[in-house]
Parts: structure tokens; C-alpha cells; sequence
């Protein structure tokens, strides 16, 4: 954890992190990660110019 308990500051162009409420009774952290992955993947794609947006 940083210094400071909130999200509440200017965007510095990083984005490293993601809080996440969920029900662990309706999606497992597994699935989490995978939907978080396969949007990174495809992040990564634009940026590298591999896809366009």
C-alpha cells in the first residue's frame, strides 16, 4: 500500500492499480484475473500498434 488509503488525486498517467468490489459468491478472483489480463493484452496491442483501437 502507498502513503495515502485514497484514490482521490491528479491522474499521473500510471495505471498500476485497480479496486475492485466484487461478490465472491457470483465471480471467482480467477475470473477477475483473466478479464484483467485480456484487457491488458489488448491494451498492449493498441499501444505497440499491433491492432487499432
Amino acid at each position: 500500500m502507498g502513503p495515502t488509503n485514497t484514490l482521490d488525486s491528479d491522474y499521473d498517467g500510471y495505471a498500476e492499480c485497480v479496486k475492485t468490489d466484487f461478490d465472491p459468491d457470483v465471480v471467482f478472483v480467477t475470473q477477475l484475473m483473466a478479464y484483467f489480463l485480456k484487457l491488458l493484452i489488448l491494451v498492449v496491442s493498441i499501444i505497440k500498434g499491433r491492432i487499432s483501437a
